[in-house]
């Protein structure tokens, strides 16, 4: 058989493309760590965050449109993107705010909340927020939210950005099984913030997220716990609000055909 002849299935194609996407920002963040001189690092960090953004940008519109689905949509300076900023801003804040200023207060380590803003740390949180978001949730969770098979594609887009984050153990992170639980359970959140509001807010979310982990106080054991329960709180009123949104939009659709 030729190989032109060999048709793949979308349902593990889009692992393909998945699998691309992580290495792809795998190869460039390996490259921005590689670099000593923090000048040039941060010049090349932007650029690779727009490279990036394009180079998906770009094969999703090829791939979507090759299996019949609809590739992702680029939003303008509009009244939508920043709903999106607002609402993901929002949710960060709820998540991590509270426990990262009561420890600031209580350690007297004030020196972190001007970490926070700095350009090497606002470059990682950017980048690993781009990266995951534009591959878990704006290609790969889209793809099964096309197929009408969104929760599905919720479970395992989650589940491969938690195992992913094993890898951290190579940069020195203590990689726990609470600590993979944490990160499927913020996959989740992810996801589902996507589902509810857009990429835009699930891209804030994410990014604003890693700018308050890295950079203020990390949390105790039962800090840890407060905040992983705070986000099972926030996925769980995000799935009902789903699930309403979708029992809304069938009863209009059921009221308009009759």
């Amino acid at each position: 058989m030729a190989l032109k002849n060999i048709k793949i299935s979308p349902n593990v194609s889009i692992f393909g493309i998945v699998l691309f996407y992580l290495l792809l920002s795998g190869v460039m963040m390996l490259i921005l760590f590689k670099l000593e001189n923090y000048s040039f690092k941060y010049v090349i960090g932007f650029l690779e965050i727009l490279l990036f953004a394009i180079i998906t940008y770009f094969i999703n519109i090829y791939y979507f449109k090759k299996i019949n689905l609809k590739p992702p949509t680029l939003i303008g300076i509009n009244t939508t993107l920043f709903t999106g900023l607002l609402i993901g801003i929002l949710f960060a804040l709820i998540e991590n705010f509270p426990y990262r200023i009561y420890a600031l207060f209580r350690t007297g380590n004030f020196e972190y909340l001007f970490l926070a803003f700095g350009a090497e740390n606002l470059i990682k949180a950017l980048g690993s927020g781009m990266f995951e978001e534009i591959t878990f949730r704006g290609t790969l969770l889209n793809f099964y939210n096309q197929k009408n098979k969104k929760y599905l594609g919720l479970v395992i887009s989650s589940l491969i950005f938690g195992l992913i984050h094993i890898s951290n153990a190579y940069v020195g992170t203590e990689v726990s099984i609470i600590y993979i639980i944490y990160l499927i359970i913020a996959g989740l959140c992810f996801g589902l913030i996507y589902l509810n509001f857009g990429i835009v807010a699930s891209i804030t979310t994410h990014v604003m997220s890693n700018l308050l982990i890295s950079s203020f106080i990390q949390p105790t054991k039962y800090g840890f716990y407060y905040i992983l329960g705070i986000d099972i709180v926030i996925c769980v009123w995000l799935f009902f609000r789903d699930k309403r949104k979708n029992v809304n939009k069938s009863t209009k659709a059921n009221n308009a055909y009759n």
